[in-house]
């Protein structure tokens, strides 16, 4: 993965998650060490995309959370959220982030796309 492109990456989940947490999830959430340094790290990659690409990513992130409200049922609640590593990856499991809901797993794999 080029620098350019793990870094627009690693900006996208930090905004699908950010959008997720700030309206999806309550006090009781559990949000895993590793993934609050991964937002803290990925912040700034986040704010130093150029503007069009930061509404974009926040257009997006919005819509992954709209599909997300359609897939839970009306009983299910959020339980833990975690962004996981790229080493998770190299070990098989290409999710980005997991949301565990009291129910079950629902696993996204977040990409992003650049014309040139």
């Amino acid at each position: 993965m080029t620098n350019l492109s793990d870094r627009n990456g690693r900006a996208f989940e930090y905004i699908v998650f950010d959008e997720i947490e700030q309206n999806l999830a309550n006090d009781s959430v559990q949000i895993t060490p590793r993934t609050i340094q991964a937002q803290s790290n990925d912040r700034q990659k986040y704010l130093n995309l150029p503007l069009i690409m930061q509404q974009n990513y926040a257009l997006a992130a919005r819509r992954v959370r709209q599909w997300l409200i359609e897939q839970l049922s009306e009983n299910e609640q959020i339980r833990s959220l975690d962004r996981l590593s790229d080493d998770d990856a190299k070990r098989g499991d290409v999710t980005d982030i997991r949301i565990t809901t009291n129910g079950r797993e629902i696993n996204l794999s977040i990409n992003t796309i650049t014309k040139r």
